[in-house]
């Protein structure tokens, strides 16, 4: 029977074969767009590994014209303590890597990272230099080992921080604190593994990152120099504050700054303001695509709708004759649903073997999850509208009166 109805449908000529190509090519956007939006979703599932509450963005701009570049490292050391010092701030902390809550940027080694006969590609390496507050600062947990501190100026390797991701890459179920790790050609030694962290924000996967201590300290064993690819980065300067201190301390601390070291400027951003633009970067042009999508899906949907309300003119005295045998208002009403839901249907399988190719090339780097809901969400959307348009055609055909069919037969 419906091979039968099929065959018909088929019969309607190049208008229901476009209709066809067009369900296909709509089912496809939708899929890629919704691929994306439940990429973003799934990824919330991981927790972020930091706080960003109560916690700025410290820049510091020098107006004054010098050349002395001791001077100004001087002044800016002097401004850290002095911002540190002001009432209600807890720690002031420094890292240089690409930004937080930034999705294009990217600081990786120019170099795998290896240890023993391990080798950890540089390009999946997130490295942020930091100094011996950020893991205060950021609110990290510790779950082996320790955070840099003033013993590590003895030590005859640079210490780092692996999240708990990287070390388990590197070293799997194995003990790797005392490890050395090799970075560039510099030995350094593992002192703690912090849980993981997305460093690009609630929207992302969590990184294999690697924390490396960076400080300003003199005949330290080790040098501090950064083996560095990558795009979007700088040196981050973040204040964690109390959560009692009102929002005019913003401007009060940079006044005084100003005030107390003429030629220096600095301007403090919410890393809560900071997170709220990510979010909207993030989904704007995701929420725009899809109503993009959706409005020319519409096109579709009116087409389908002038061929189901041509179908059930030219069809009248078939209607007809099928009530006057006894079909009832809901049959004839589910008779063209169907036919409508199969020409659906002939659109989307095509599309639907299309889409089954790209967990298997991985073409966005997602879950395999997240393909097969995205194509479950796509055939559901495109099936409800599809439904929602023949609604009315369909109950047109119901009120067709078989006496008055049969006559003009």
């Amino acid at each position: 029977m419906k091979i039968f109805i099929l065959k018909r449908l088929l019969r309607g000529g190049q208008k229901r074969i476009l209709l066809i190509v067009e369900l296909f090519f709509s089912f496809i956007a939708f899929f890629f767009i919704l691929t994306f939006i439940i990429g973003e979703i799934d990824n919330t599932k991981y927790p972020l590994g930091f706080d960003y509450k109560n916690l700025y963005k410290v820049d510091i701009d020098v107006t004054a014209q010098t050349d002395d570049m001791d001077v100004v490292m001087e002044n800016f050391r002097n401004i850290m303590r002095y911002v540190r010092a002001y009432p209600g701030t807890q720690n002031f902390g420094r890292c240089q890597s690409s930004f937080f809550f930034m999705k294009e940027g990217y600081m990786n080694p120019s170099k795998p990272l290896k240890s023993k006969d391990i080798a950890v590609p540089s390009n999946l390496v997130n490295q942020i230099l930091a100094s011996d507050e950020v893991a205060e600062v950021l609110n990290l947990k510790l779950l082996e080992g320790r955070w840099f501190s003033v013993e590590d100026n003895a030590s005859k390797n640079r210490p780092v921080v692996l999240t708990q991701n990287l070390k388990e890459r590197m070293f799997g179920s194995e003990n790797a604190l005392g490890e050395i790790v090799d970075y560039c050609g510099q030995q350094c030694i593992v002192v703690g593994v912090c849980n993981d962290i997305k460093h690009k924000g609630d929207y992302t996967q969590p990184e294999l990152t690697i924390f490396i201590r960076n400080v300003d300290v003199e005949d330290l064993p080790y040098e501090t120099w950064m083996c560095m690819s990558g795009s979007f980065c700088g040196q981050n300067l973040l204040l964690k504050c109390n959560a009692d201190l009102p929002a005019s301390f913003e401007e009060d601390l940079t006044r005084k700054v100003a005030v107390n070291f003429p030629g220096y400027n600095i301007k403090l951003t919410s890393m809560e303001k900071i997170r709220q633009k990510y979010i909207r970067s993030t989904w704007a042009p995701l929420v725009a695509i899809f109503l993009v999508i959706s409005a020319l899906f519409l096109n579709v949907l009116f087409g389908l709708f002038g061929v189901l309300w041509y179908n059930i003119s030219q069809r009248t005295s078939e209607i007809g004759l099928r009530m006057a045998v006894g079909a009832s208002k809901g049959q004839v009403y589910r008779q063209f649903v169907h036919e409508m839901m199969l020409l659906t249907t002939v659109g989307i399988v095509p599309g639907i073997i299309a889409a089954v190719q790209f967990p298997f090339l991985g073409l966005f780097q997602m879950e395999s999850r997240v393909y097969v809901f995205a194509m479950i969400a796509a055939a559901l959307i495109i099936y409800a509208l599809v439904a929602i348009c023949v609604i009315l055609p369909s109950f047109r055909a119901t009120k067709i009166q078989p006496a008055h069919a049969l006559h003009e037969e």
